[in-house]
């Protein structure tokens, strides 16, 4: 079974888990920052990742190291996850569990990507012109890219609007690649 499929049954299972309990927020919370932690701490990742530690191992170490931090039942969950050997796909699996948790509670995720950061005024803009469009709450991230030049690009799920200059460079680009030259002599 393709690992995205496997994450996907794990975190409707732990969100199912944490509607009963009634911690669904407490959840979210607490996943954002093992999210956060896997991309800024390259030791835990590795660790995560790593086939050679055993599962019961890892286990011990996760509740050791999240007891304290984390509530019950997701330090339970994490340590089921590394029993079962599906801890390697921890961050497919939180990535799955937002996913879900955006779907269930009416949040769509759009990106802004722009060649400098964006005002805030233009960014509540954005969000507002998204907000009408798709009737939903918008929850914007933002990215800078430099090499858009100038402008930005709006992904809204599998969907690009590119309004950068970057963008428009390669539509010229491919204009002229598709026109043929003919020389007048």
């Amino acid at each position: 079974m393709l690992p995205e499929r496997i994450a996907h049954r794990w975190a409707k299972a732990l969100y199912e888990l944490a509607q009963e309990r009634n911690e669904v927020e407490t959840a979210k919370e607490e996943l954002l920052q093992i999210q956060q932690l896997l991309k800024t701490s390259k030791e835990f990742f590795l660790f995560i990742k790593s086939p050679i530690i055993p599962h019961k191992r890892k286990a011990e170490i996760i509740k050791k190291l999240f007891e304290q931090r984390f509530s019950a039942m997701i330090t339970l969950f994490l340590e089921k996850l590394a029993l079962k050997g599906r801890e390697t796909i921890l961050p497919e699996i939180v990535k799955a569990f937002m996913d879900y948790y955006y779907e269930r509670n009416g949040i769509l995720v759009a990106k802004v990507v722009s060649a400098a950061p964006l005002d805030s005024s233009i960014l509540e803009e954005i969000k507002a012109f998204l907000a009408a469009r798709y009737k939903k709450q918008i929850l914007l991230e933002q990215e800078v890219k430099p090499r858009l030049i100038g402008g930005f690009q709006i992904w809204v799920k599998d969907k690009m609007v590119d309004l950068s200059i970057y963008g428009r460079l390669q539509q010229l680009r491919k204009q002229f690649h598709l026109t043929e030259y003919k020389a007048r002599v």
